[in-house]
């Protein structure tokens, strides 16, 4: 039991894995989940560039938890974007279909 607890931590490996985890927390990671989250967004959206655009402004230190706070906006307000695409999308289809008309007037009794 004492071996195990007094064995020497060979630094050949804990360094590219110490090396590894800082990149992949600083570097990869926020880049990733930035570009997935701002696919919430609809097509077209500004946003989408802006937010990966400002991906690269933020220092590495200061990544994640950009990242982090940009994702909750992502979510928030880009489920209400693309569901607002939606309904203006339904709604434009629905006026298109045979036998609608559009009027102007709505107190119209037509």
């Amino acid at each position: 039991m004492n071996e195990l607890a007094s064995a020497p931590i060979s630094p050949w490996y804990t360094v590219p894995a110490a090396v590894g985890l800082l990149a992949l927390t600083f570097v990869f990671a926020p880049g990733v989940l930035l570009h997935l989250g701002v696919l919430i967004y609809p097509m077209g959206d500004e946003r989408r560039a802006q937010f990966t655009a400002d991906l690269y402004d933020v220092p590495f230190i200061k990544r994640p938890f950009w990242v982090a706070s940009t994702l909750v906006r992502c979510l928030f307000e880009g489920v209400s974007a693309r569901r607002q695409l939606i309904r203006t999308r339904n709604a434009k289809n629905a006026l298109r279909r045979p036998g609608h008309t559009i009027t102007t007037d709505r107190h119209s009794t037509g």
